[in-house]
């Protein structure tokens, strides 16, 4: 997978960035200013993330 040259985290740091979001508690907010991101942005991934869990367990939106 390519990426855009000016893409702050890949797909596997963005996912380590909500895993540590719903595992540990850290707020999302403190984790979007740490990974230098906007926090809109980590909440769409954030949404991201629950739409494909929802999608693999079966579950209609």
């Amino acid at each position: 997978m390519h990426s855009h040259p000016l893409v702050r985290l890949t797909p596997i740091s963005r996912e380590r960035l909500i895993r540590r979001h719903l595992d540990e508690g850290v707020q999302l907010k403190t984790l979007a200013a740490q990974a230098g991101i906007n926090l809109r942005c980590a909440y769409k991934w954030l949404a991201r993330a629950r739409s494909i869990a929802a999608s693999r367990s079966g579950v209609d939106r």
